[in-house]
């Protein structure tokens, strides 16, 4: 299918990532309608496609609004679900283009999908959902669960998730040497090492809780211990999971990542994977997402991509 895209904004970031739009119109992914910007040059066409005045954009139809900024995105946003009268759901950021082996198609069915993910980390709650442009549908972002307690967590998951949060102390982060706030859900630990303030953590998390699409659940942890992995994979109630480690597995649901130079941590591997732009990638984040084919194919293709520097 090809998707009718209208580009807004006609800086920096569009002249370097011009011809990135030419390969997807090349091969037919996309077909770009339109080009505008806050403010216009004097002229019909640009680069071979037609400019409209952000206030005329009624003229024109589209799929989707991709968007050339980023140090004012969210006033952009609030300009294009203004002029362009669309959904925030039908906005794509434009680092989206740069994802590695992007299949677009691929993308806006992940997109439309509303995935939810579970996670121990930083990796689901935040990182993936960033990196893609895509709202964030789970309240395990900023924070963190110790593995026993994410393990507890994942057997019951509908009734921790209706558990009221409640404070229980606060904790100091190893790293930032800074105190945060830990909640309990029922017997159930929630590290909110990126907050400061326990109402706030409360709120954050009630907010993004009730965002939750059960009826597209992916679930994701890391672990250095092998008897968690195995607790984890046992977990037959969820068709879609994955585990990061470090030590060799050839089980399906399991992703070996190696330690990079100034890696320390199984944390750091975990989410700089998920972060383009830092290191080379060993999987394809979409379709580990998406999770419609099989594992031992995205292996295979990881092995063909290089080797993380």
């Amino acid at each position: 299918m090809r998707y009718k895209i209208c580009v807004w904004g006609l800086g920096k970031i569009y002249n370097r990532l011009v011809n990135t739009l030419r390969y997807f119109e090349s091969i037919e992914a996309i077909a770009i309608e339109a080009v505008t910007a806050s403010e216009v040059p004097d002229c019909r066409y640009l680069d071979g496609w037609k400019i409209f005045d952000k206030r005329n954009l009624n003229e024109v139809s589209f799929d989707y609004v991709v968007v050339m900024n980023q140090t004012d995105f969210t006033d952009v946003v609030n300009d294009v679900m203004t002029y362009a009268n669309v959904e925030r759901d039908c906005i794509i950021p434009f680092r989206v283009l740069e994802i590695p082996n992007l299949n677009f198609e691929t993308y806006i069915h992940l997109k439309k999908s509303r995935l939810s993910i579970i996670s121990n980390n930083c990796w689901g709650g935040g990182i993936v959902y960033r990196t893609l442009g895509l709202e964030c549908l789970s309240p395990f972002k900023n924070l963190a669960v110790w593995d026993e307690d994410y393990i507890k967590l994942l057997k019951r998951l509908e009734y921790y998730m209706g558990c009221e949060p409640h404070f229980d102390t606060m904790n100091v982060d190893i790293h930032s040497k800074k105190e945060y706030p830990v909640l309990l859900l029922d017997d159930v630990r929630i590290q909110c090492n990126h907050d400061t303030e326990p109402d706030t953590a409360i709120s954050n998390w009630l907010r993004r809780r009730d965002k939750i699409n059960w009826g597209n659940l992916l679930v994701e942890m890391y672990t250095e211990d092998i008897r968690i992995e195995e607790q984890f994979l046992d977990l037959k109630q969820y068709n879609k999971k994955i585990c990061f480690v470090t030590h060799a597995s050839q089980k399906r649901d399991t992703f070996t990542l190696n330690f990079s130079l100034k890696q320390n941590e199984l944390w750091e591997i975990v989410n700089n994977h998920a972060v383009y732009g830092k290191n080379a990638v060993i999987y394809n984040l979409i379709e580990l997402l998406m999770h419609d084919i099989e594992r031992d194919v995205i292996k295979r293709t990881a092995n063909t991509k290089g080797v993380v520097v």
